[in-house]
Order: C-alpha cells, then structure tokens, then sequence
C-alpha cells in the first residue's frame, strides 16, 4: 500500500527541474568531487588511510591515475545526467552531490582529529 501511495505521489508531483537547478547541482558535484580528491590525498600523505578499495588500489598506481580516473567519472557521471530525463537527473545530482559532500565532511573529520 505504501508503495502505491509513494507512485501516486510521484506521478501527481509537480516538482521541474529547470536546467539553472540542474546546472547548479552539477557545478556543486564537480565542486565537492574536487574537494574530494584534495582531502583524500592530504590525508592519504599525512597517514589516514583510504577505506574505499577501488580509490585504494588507484592510489597505489600514483596520485595521477587516482586524479585522471576521478575527473573521468565525473565526466561519465555529468554526461549521463544529459541523456536522462530532466526530474530524474535532478535526483541523481543531488545523490551524488549529497554522498559526495558527506565524503568530504568525513574526509575533513578525518584530517582535523
């Protein structure tokens, strides 16, 4: 029933996504991406320790695959929220601009302890 309700209400939503909205939330995803990599890697040289195993494994091979590889995701991510619809694209950038940022508020707490 919950769900019927949650479908209902999706459909009836008259949430839009203008392409300012969806310009921002890509700006601010680039932004924390970037912010992202610079807190990783100064905590990676001042002894933190990566947890995400696949960032790990890219920062065994050098700070410059970890960083092309990054920019090539956020690529990749930027170019699929082009291809989608408009109000679906606005919730994936703001997902991924949401667990972005949490990851450099956690990188932060990590640096200042």
């Amino acid at each position: 029933m919950l769900h019927c309700m949650w479908e209902a209400a999706w459909r009836r939503s008259t949430v839009s996504v203008s392409g300012g909205m969806l310009l921002m939330l890509g700006l601010a995803f680039v932004a924390f991406s970037g912010l992202d990599c610079v807190t990783t890697t100064y905590g990676v040289l001042h002894g933190a320790i990566e947890l995400n195993p696949f960032e790990s494994a890219l920062l065994s091979h050098g700070l410059e695959a970890f960083f092309v590889l990054r920019a090539a995701v956020v690529t990749l991510v930027l170019a699929a929220l082009q291809l989608m619809p408009r109000r679906a694209a606005g919730w994936v950038a703001l997902l991924f601009t949401a667990v972005t940022a949490a990851a450099v508020v956690a990188n932060f707490h990590t640096i200042l302890r």
